[in-house]
């Protein structure tokens, strides 16, 4: 007969330190898509959060809580069972600072990860919340999802759950197990046009602005406008230029 006890309801955290450091999105699994709550987290929880539970409020539950041993012993002889045949599962609704090495850190308690990979932004670099992780067994993802589903992880409560192996994309891990950087576009431009040109080049930029200006100016010339621009005409230079300088009005006195 299980003993019947008092508790209260309280969820733990997983300790963990937030670092950032991605990897193309992928349209394929849109039944495991991110929520709108993954986008955009605007709530973290704080240690005076903490729910405080009435006696009136307090659950009968088994007198057993979940044993690591258990889960060690499970995944163990999963491990034995079945090596050959991989599972996969997704991992939904990601904190802040839970990332790449914070996850393989973390799941590489139950087994064997072969592949992990976090989706983020291709511009910035922003993890997009959710990930999908690949274990060495099947049974080893089974017990992950089961254990893992649901779990609260720094405000965040995770939605875990494995991917059929008919659903796996077989893109879907194209440059999983590395740390993703986005293209310095800007970096990049900036080179490309600091990079010394021959004098071809420079026709072909000379030709190409001289023609947008004469474009512009027919342009202007449809709408009535009355101006045009002479590009290759020489700037007048400052001692040509001639400074005319207005007299100091002074004012009348009134007469009486």
């Amino acid at each position: 007969m299980v003993k019947k006890v008092a508790v209260k309801s309280k969820k733990q955290e997983a300790p963990m330190s937030a670092d950032f450091e991605q990897l193309p999105d992928e349209e394929e699994f849109k039944g495991f898509g991110s929520t709108d709550e993954e986008k955009e987290d605007n709530f973290d929880s704080t240690d005076d959060e903490e729910y405080q539970s009435t006696d009136d409020e307090e659950e009968q539950v088994d007198a057993e809580p979940v044993n690591e041993k258990q889960i060690k012993s499970k995944t163990s002889q999963a491990k034995k069972a079945n090596k050959e045949k991989p599972g996969v599962v997704y991992v939904g609704r990601i904190p802040h600072g839970f990332y790449e090495d914070q996850m393989r850190a973390y799941f590489s308690q139950f087994g064997t990860i072969t592949k992990l990979r976090l989706s983020r932004n291709k511009k910035t670099g922003r993890p997009k919340h959710y990930a999908f992780i690949e274990f060495e067994s099947e049974e080893v993802a089974q017990i992950v999802a089961e254990s893992m589903d649901n779990y609260l992880l720094f405000g965040h409560i995770l939605k875990v759950k494995v991917i059929p192996p008919e659903k796996v994309h077989e893109d879907l891990f194209v440059g999983a197990n590395r740390t993703f950087r986005p293209m310095p576009w800007t970096r990049l431009a900036r080179q490309r046009n600091d990079r010394p040109k021959d004098s071809e080049k420079w026709n072909k930029l000379q030709q190409k602005h001289e023609d947008s200006i004469k474009a512009k100016n027919e342009r202007l010339a449809k709408l009535g406008i009355n101006y045009s621009f002479d590009p290759s005409a020489p700037a007048k230079s400052a001692k040509n230029a001639k400074v005319t300088k207005s007299k100091p009005k002074t004012k009348k006195k009134a007469t009486k």
